[in-house]
């Protein structure tokens, strides 16, 4: 008797289903224009939408990865912030739509490229003007991130590796500590290489794991990153 309200129910409704189903986006509906960027977990197309002629940036990613990375919850992360978004700051989710193999997420389309992009073909050095024009837009977009009440992990691939290129505490002599606070101690070091001294601020990173403290090191890294 079950089976047999089960199979009448789906009978009712197979071809609602089948309407609803064709009228969600897919990965058929987009015509790929380039490959502009390829990563261990996604890669970025522009693609170009068979209905409208809209361009967009669609992240394609594989479900088998994301099963067996932690990037399966970033990616989720990632899809929610988007999603919830209205800020001019962040691009604009337009579909989020997955099938057998992949996931997708079709994305206003930003053709001026990444700050690392735009780092390279200045050959790693804006002018003051151009340096406080993109640390505001960095300013506004953390802002954004974190009224989501979220935070930011990494800013970009750019503030990643040229923090890289930093020197570490082998490097340094420790002389005297000269202030503590509740996130951080302030150091006078002397640079084993060539002698000189300088103030190095300290964080805690037991302290800055905190919901707080994380919104205060964004800020941190945001200062930080506008002094490299």
């Amino acid at each position: 008797m079950k089976i047999h309200h089960v199979a009448k129910f789906v009978n009712k409704f197979s071809e609602t289903v089948s309407e609803l189903r064709a009228l969600q986006p897919g990965n058929q509906d987009f015509e790929v224009r380039a490959v502009v960027g390829r990563g261990r977990f996604a890669e970025v197309r522009v693609v170009k939408e068979k209905a409208t002629g809209e361009v967009f940036a669609l992240k394609v990613m594989n479900k088998t990865v994301l099963r067996t990375q932690e990037s399966g919850v970033f990616h989720e992360e990632e899809r929610r912030i988007l999603s919830l978004n209205s800020s001019a700051w962040i691009p604009q989710l337009v579909y989020a739509f997955q099938d057998t193999d992949h996931v997708y997420l079709a994305m206003e389309y930003l053709p001026g490229g990444d700050l690392m992009s735009l780092l390279n073909r200045y050959e790693d050095q804006f002018d003051e003007s151009m340096a406080q024009f993109y640390l505001a837009e960095l300013v506004e977009a953390i802002h954004a991130v974190h009224q989501l009440g979220y935070f930011v992990n990494k800013f970009s691939e750019t503030v990643s590796e040229l923090r890289a290129l930093q020197p570490g505490n082998q490097d340094f002599e420790v002389r005297a500590v000269v202030g503590r606070g509740r996130f951080a101690e302030v150091r006078v070091v002397k640079e084993k290489a060539t002698g000189e001294v300088f103030a190095l601020k300290v964080m805690n990173k037991t302290v800055l794991r905190t919901q707080e403290s994380v919104s205060f090191l964004n800020w941190f890294q945001q200062e930080y990153t506008s002094k490299i």
